[in-house]
């Protein structure tokens, strides 16, 4: 995941921020990037937990095949875990454009 989401263009929906002053979008650019960031960490915390959970009860899934749950759990917080150094980069270059100006 994310190494699909290198590319900036991917993820921007700054219909909004688009109409403030330079400045102003220097400012918010980096408290954006921290939200994402948190959500994301929660996300993967709470996938890991849960994967947690389902591992003890041993849960799988219905049908025939009966798999094991928890692997799809621990792959999905991987998934998006790896988005998080994107970020991370992101707002380091957010917040040294906003010194920057």
């Amino acid at each position: 995941m994310g190494l699909e989401h290198m590319g900036h263009e991917k993820m921007t929906v700054d219909v909004v921020t688009k109409r403030f002053a330079k400045k102003v979008q220097h400012i918010i650019a980096p408290i954006i990037y921290l939200i994402v960031i948190a959500i994301l960490a929660v996300a993967v915390w709470q996938l890991v937990g849960w994967g947690i959970k389902v591992q003890d009860r041993e849960a799988t899934t219905m049908g025939t095949l009966g798999l094991p749950i928890y692997p799809f759990a621990y792959l999905a917080a991987f998934g998006i875990a790896t988005l998080i150094p994107n970020y991370l980069v992101r707002l380091l270059h957010a917040i040294d454009e906003a010194v920057k100006r």
